[in-house]
């Protein structure tokens, strides 16, 4: 049976354990954590996905948007279309273990290693939501801990305060990763179903298509970001941090035009070039301390909330 993953709003309710979560002692307060509609895996990650190349990949659009990773001689894409209705995907590269995790509430692409002290989580969707983002548990465990996908940390459980590895990625088009990468896998909605050629599912569908074009939110976040005008708050931008610090880049950085720019944030640098069509940011260089994350504004301001735009350096760098 094919379980829905259209969300409702919190009926304001609380209890102790949302979903079967031990939030006892919780970093945040128990209230900010809300129910999003599905129980815990409701929504349904995926891990070791079947992948396909690029010639077998017929199915893809060149507009498809993708999550891109490319280390260690390897390149695979993720389809925003099969995480809409998945949000994780735990996937073992060369040998890192990393989960690609797509928040559609928040538009929020965040790619971490797996990897955390000498245990290798896997990732589900708890069905619980804080600052209207995805909260992950660790399917493994017996006592799992909640993860913030935004906060890149553990909120509750065991392993509360311990941070994830964030790891480098692109959110582009299809074509343009498959020009850069045309050795690329690319992630197959068999995954869902391996016994099946697909799912009954039909992934070319959004569920989230009504309320991307709605200006307002569904669920409650942090006050610093709902004082933003409700034109911006899904608005796109690109979340910096660096040296402890943290910065945005939006659109009119680059006076909404193709162009590439060097950014400065906490004596750290990156090169950053926009595509105003696609409305895509994508990161040519960073600096070691630099990590980057993909998504709406109100989210990033959410997790943020003294987060400042950053402005380029004048010098203007060959677009390529």
């Amino acid at each position: 049976m094919t379980l829905p993953v259209t969300l409702v709003q919190d009926s304001g309710e609380r209890d102790v354990r949302p979903n079967g979560f031990d939030l006892s002692e919780s970093l945040v307060p128990r209230e900010q954590i809300l129910r999003g509609g599905p129980p815990k895996d409701g929504i349904a990650a995926l891990s070791d996905p079947v992948v396909l190349t690029v010639d077998q990949a017929d199915a893809m659009r060149g507009d498809d948007r993708v999550i891109g990773v490319a280390m260690g001689g390897m390149a695979r894409a993720y389809p925003i279309s099969i995480l809409n209705y998945h949000e994780i995907i735990n996937d073992q590269f060369g040998d890192h273990a990393i989960a690609v995790t797509f928040c559609p509430l928040c538009d929020s692409a965040v790619v971490v290693d797996r990897d955390v002290g000498s245990r290798s989580i896997e990732f589900g969707v708890s069905g619980l939501l804080f600052n209207s983002n995805v909260l992950m548990y660790d399917r493994r465990s017996s006592n799992p801990s909640l993860w913030s996908q935004l906060d890149l940390r553990a909120i509750s459980g065991p392993m509360a305060g311990t941070r994830l590895a964030p790891v480098r990625h692109e959110l582009v088009h299809w074509k343009q990763w498959v020009d850069r990468h045309p050795q690329s896998t690319v992630v197959s909605i068999r995954s869902a179903d391996p016994v099946r050629s697909g799912s009954r599912r039909d992934y070319t569908v959004n569920p989230y298509e009504a309320y991307l074009r709605r200006p307002g939110l569904m669920f409650p976040v942090n006050p610093a970001a709902m004082e933003l005008p409700a034109s911006d708050l899904k608005s796109l931008v690109l979340g910096v941090t660096a040296n402890g610090q943290s910065g945005f880049i939006a659109a009119d950085a680059f006076g909404n035009r193709a162009s590439s720019r060097r950014f400065q944030l906490a004596g750290a640098s990156l090169v950053v070039k926009f595509d105003p069509v696609a409305l895509q940011f994508r990161v040519t260089h960073a600096d070691p301390a630099v990590s980057w994350t993909h998504s709406f504004r109100f989210a990033w301001q959410a997790f943020h909330p003294t987060s400042v735009a950053l402005r380029p350096s004048q010098e203007e760098l060959p677009n390529r």
